[in-house]
């Protein structure tokens, strides 16, 4: 089994993560003849998830538990602070572009809730985040009372105390808390024909995870440890790649201005 530290930016995933297990070459070569017949015979219905996590275990992708994600980090202002997600989400679907968050206080006579919601998407369209992952940030808030949910929001009863907090650090009362995050780096080339596979094995939903240091909401960040993570069609969840980046800046600086 190989075993090695995984950084997710300064946070130690490791335990986090199924140790990967060497696949010999004459099984994966068994491997790609079952796919490769299965798939010329044409894939039934039924054949989708066991044809899937063939193609896994031929790229010996690991197995990730997600739970991280409920990890949080403190925003503070000059009125107060509150708690927020240490990770942002990024989705293939706009080439991990943009990640939105927003709480707003439908809390009236200390009678009402919060509305939180996640999306991911660029300028001209955004798209709820996939459920499971929101399930897990809003534990980030530590938001844990009473959680339901309402069309694309999660809806929570807050405490006296959190609701103070809250509206100390907005600046008001029943006010809205937009928090968004903008991946800024350039994916080595070795990563992204590592997504393209991934994206014919985990269709729509290849994601990448990357953490957000409370300085760098509303701002391009630059993370130098991001995930790209598959989720299969059973929802398990597995490791693509593990990377460092480039930041734009520097990419640019080294390839046109030589």
């Amino acid at each position: 089994m190989e075993t090695q530290q995984i950084l997710l930016g300064e946070t130690d995933i490791t335990t986090f993560i199924t140790p990967r297990i060497s696949i010999e070459d004459r099984r994966k070569s068994e491997l790609t003849r079952i796919i490769e017949e299965t798939e010329k015979s044409g894939v039934l219905q039924s054949e989708k998830l066991p044809l899937q996590l063939l193609k896994i275990e031929r790229e010996n992708y690991p197995e990730i538990d997600l739970s991280f994600l409920s990890m949080s980090s403190t925003l503070q202002n000059d009125r107060g602070e509150i708690k927020a997600p240490r990770f942002s989400v990024y989705s293939q679907k706009d080439d991990f572009n943009k990640f939105y968050s927003e709480i707003e206080d439908q809390v009236l006579l200390s009678i009402g809730n919060f509305y939180i919601s996640f999306y991911v998407g660029g300028n001209s369209s955004k798209d709820e985040i996939y459920d499971p992952f929101g399930k897990l940030l809003i534990q980030s808030f530590n938001f844990r009372e009473n959680l339901t949910r309402y069309n694309d929001y999660h809806i929570v009863t807050p405490t006296s105390k959190q609701v103070k907090s809250f509206r100390n650090y907005v600046g008001g009362k029943r006010k809205t808390l937009n928090l968004s995050s903008e991946f800024n780096g350039i994916l080595p080339t070795v990563t992204k024909e590592k997504i393209k596979i991934a994206k014919s094995i985990f269709p729509k939903q290849v994601y990448l995870f990357a953490e957000t240091k409370p300085d760098e909401w509303g701002h391009k960040e630059y993370s130098p440890d991001p995930l790209i993570v598959g989720v299969s069609l059973d929802n398990r969840t597995y490791l693509v790649d593990h990377f460092n980046t480039t930041k734009l800046e520097d990419y640019v600086r080294r390839e046109f201005l030589k």
